[in-house]
């Protein structure tokens, strides 16, 4: 069994990327305590679709990253991707087998080259290996 987790950076921004933003809105995360976060209404909205794109990963290319995690996209208009960063490792407690956690996702107008150089692989062999 996988057991899916979501890190912050799937709804919320860096600070520093936000103009004039208020301290008091800033979101505090106990796992990552010096990682502030603003709310982000425009994350927040497309992380409404991660579920189904996890849930249908078995049907698109994963690529390996620098950082020791993968990415998947999903084209979500004509210049640009939903970008999704996760990793998947051995999970023994709480009744699954592999913790699947995504790390962030955001939209990128920058990555077709990304994806023209990286490396596929799919989520099960992915799986297999964690």
């Amino acid at each position: 069994m996988v057991r899916v987790e979501y890190s912050h950076h799937c709804f919320s921004q860096d600070p520093e990327k936000v103009e004039g933003f208020d301290p008091e809105h800033l979101y505090h995360w106990a796992a990552r305590p010096k990682d502030p976060r603003v709310f982000c209404p425009l994350r927040w909205e497309a992380s409404k679709e991660l579920p189904r794109l996890i849930q249908h990963l078995d049907e698109r290319n994963c690529y390996p990253t620098r950082r020791e995690n993968y990415f998947a996209v999903k084209r979500d208009h004509p210049s640009g991707h939903y970008v999704m960063y996760f990793r998947a490792e051995r999970r023994l407690t709480g009744g699954a087998d592999v913790r699947l956690f995504v790390e962030s996702a955001y939209h990128r107008e920058d990555m077709d080259v990304t994806i023209a150089k990286a490396e596929k692989t799919s989520i099960i062999d992915i799986l297999v290996k964690s």
